[in-house]
């Protein structure tokens, strides 16, 4: 397995179990998706930082990001 594959795989493990976290907790805490909203953002925030210091190219990595979020969107659209 390269480096990319492992990458896409820890993306979907990571997001698989922090998405239903937040979610439950907000919709069992009536927690408004704005409060969501501002928690992910923040918490986007210390990750960005953590990935400068330690040199990566976080405009890069935001548009990967940004790719993947659009394709898993549309291909739920196709299901």
């Amino acid at each position: 397995m390269n480096q990319l594959d492992k990458n896409k795989e820890d993306r979907v493990k990571l997001l698989g179990y922090l998405t239903p976290i937040i979610t439950d907790y907000a919709e069992n805490n009536r927690i408004e998706p704005d409060v969501c909203y501002e928690v992910c953002h923040e918490l986007e925030l210390v990750m960005i930082e953590k990935c400068k210091a330690k040199g990566m190219d976080v405009k890069k990595l935001k548009q990967a990001a940004e790719a993947n979020f659009r394709a898993s969107k549309e291909s739920l659209k196709h299901r």
